[in-house]
């Protein structure tokens, strides 16, 4: 209450002090029974603040407030007044009101699955007191769990404006989303003799943490050739790497596509728990030898590797491509779960163009040194697509070939034909191979190149026919005339009458 204190004398107040009546309604309060006022000239005024409380069972209404003041004359004379303030008393209705008005977390961040401490401050805002005051850390979805002293904390009771502090031991739920994360808080008390409760909530931020698990990789892979064909049987040799910071147990290894019950075949990692499984085989590649499923066991962290052999076989009917063979991996977690991961090996698969050859004569047998002969190679496309052919070359490792070497080539379409043409002579005696190479594109758009081989033998030609000696002409007689009719003699002979 405020009031103004006036010297209406004739002479200063000095020494002057106001104090409230005892035994009334009205007590003081914070124990401030009364105030020292400064001198007070005459006619002066001052203006004096005092706390006071009403009794229980004051009666609502008007009331008097009885105060007393105390001074002294400059003689040292004392005087004593007494005066009444009037208030209006209004009834309010008395209510407790328990609160949670601070907390705070150790550690924070709080870490899923360790304990955590957590202190919280409750005060009575009401103007009753809260009698038995229990706090209750639970509720739906809640990240704290009950620690070695329970979910339920008593305080006791609280008076108007008191407080307490208490400290709550809990356990973090091991599966509790990282980032802040609402705790719901029930306070219950006594009041008026009926129970009542609230409900608050606190923000407990939680710590992300990233469990230890295993990485595999497929480190490497070989299947031994730069490419496949068709119907080709091939090891894939691989080694699978754990790069992670946990052992992988109970690997197996599938050749294939797995997928569990609840459709989870093309995530890559993850973990499930129970369930069935079924396994697809690849179509391109199927293994040889084996189911297609292996055993390996436990890789360890940190780089732990181990190698696999599996045969195939490539499907005979596929395209030329570059095909992807399945490799999943099953193995179980550290902290119990299972997981898969889905890793793909390329494999190049060439399908060879379907090209039908055929000498149109066959190479003479045996060939003479010296003496070309023809080499004519029919090309026939019995594929139904087209062959794009560049070049076909001829050689020879006993000879020359003397016209053909290089022959330009275009694309083959499906059922047309095509020829190489070329002469070839044998320089010496013995075996004789043609060498045909056929250069052309793949479907991969890669060069390539089909290499014929025919054999012959060389042989040295036969020698001339050997001619008949020469006659030696009979010199005649010298000194012998010389018969001029000889002509005649002849004739005469041959008629039987001349000698």
């Amino acid at each position: 209450m405020t009031f103004e204190v006036v010297n209406q004398g004739s002479r200063p107040a000095l020494g002057v002090s106001v104090s409230l009546d005892p035994g009334g309604k009205f007590v003081p309060a914070n124990g401030q029974s009364g105030a020292t006022l400064p001198d007070l000239p005459v006619g002066g005024g001052f203006t004096v603040s005092l706390g006071v409380v009403s009794a229980m069972d004051t009666p609502e209404g008007p009331a008097s407030i009885p105060i007393t003041l105390t001074y002294h004359d400059f003689e040292g004379q004392s005087y004593t007044s007494n005066a009444t303030l009037s208030v209006n008393v209004r009834a309010v209705a008395e209510a407790s009101q328990v609160t949670l008005v601070r907390y705070m977390t150790e550690p924070n961040p709080v870490i899923p699955g360790e304990a955590a401490k957590v202190t919280v401050l409750i005060m009575n805002t009401g103007n009753d007191t809260a009698l038995q005051v229990l706090l209750r850390v639970a509720g739906e979805n809640s990240v704290l769990l009950a620690g070695p002293q329970g979910d339920t904390f008593p305080l006791g009771d609280l008076a108007p404006g008191a407080s307490s502090s208490l400290e709550l031991p809990l356990i973090v739920r091991a599966n509790a989303d990282p980032g802040p994360q609402s705790q719901p808080v029930t306070l219950s008390y006594l009041s008026d003799g009926e129970r009542h409760e609230t409900t608050s909530s606190m923000t407990i931020n939680v710590a992300e943490v990233i469990e230890p698990e295993p990485l595999l990789l497929l480190e490497s892979y070989d299947f031994g050739a730069d490419a496949l064909k068709p119907g080709d049987r091939f090891i894939l040799s691989l080694t699978l790497k754990n790069v992670g910071d946990a052992a992988a147990n109970d690997l197996l290894v599938t050749f294939g596509s797995v997928e569990s019950d609840d459709g989870g075949s093309d995530s890559t990692g993850g973990s499930s728990r129970g369930g069935s499984t079924s396994t697809t085989p690849s179509s391109t590649f199927a293994p040889l030898g084996a189911g297609g499923t292996v055993y390996v066991g436990q890789i360890e962290a940190g780089g732990g590797e181990v190698r696999l052999e599996q045969e195939f076989i490539v499907n005979g009917t596929v395209s030329s491509g570059i095909y992807g063979l399945p490799v999943t991996l099953r193995y179980t977690l550290p902290g119990g779960g299972s997981a898969q991961e889905n890793l793909r090996a390329s494999v190049v698969v060439i399908a060879p163009p379907k090209l039908q050859t055929r000498l149109q004569t066959p190479l003479p047998d045996p060939a003479t040194v010296g003496e070309p002969f023809p080499v004519a190679l029919e090309l026939l496309n019995i594929g139904s697509s087209s062959i794009e052919l560049r070049e076909a070359t001829v050689e020879t490792n006993q000879g020359e070939v003397i016209e053909g070497a290089s022959t330009l080539l275009g694309p083959l379409a499906a059922d047309g034909d095509a020829m190489v043409n070329a002469m070839i002579m044998p320089l010496e005696a013995g075996p004789v191979r043609v060498t045909v190479t056929l250069h052309y594109i793949n479907d991969l758009n890669q060069p390539e190149t089909i290499v014929l081989t025919y054999d012959s033998e060389a042989v040295e030609p036969p020698p001339p026919p050997e001619e008949p000696p020469p006659v030696e002409e009979t010199p005649m007689p010298a000194g012998e005339p010389e018969d001029d009719n000889t002509l005649g003699r002849l004739l005469l002979g041959f008629l039987g009458l001349g000698s």
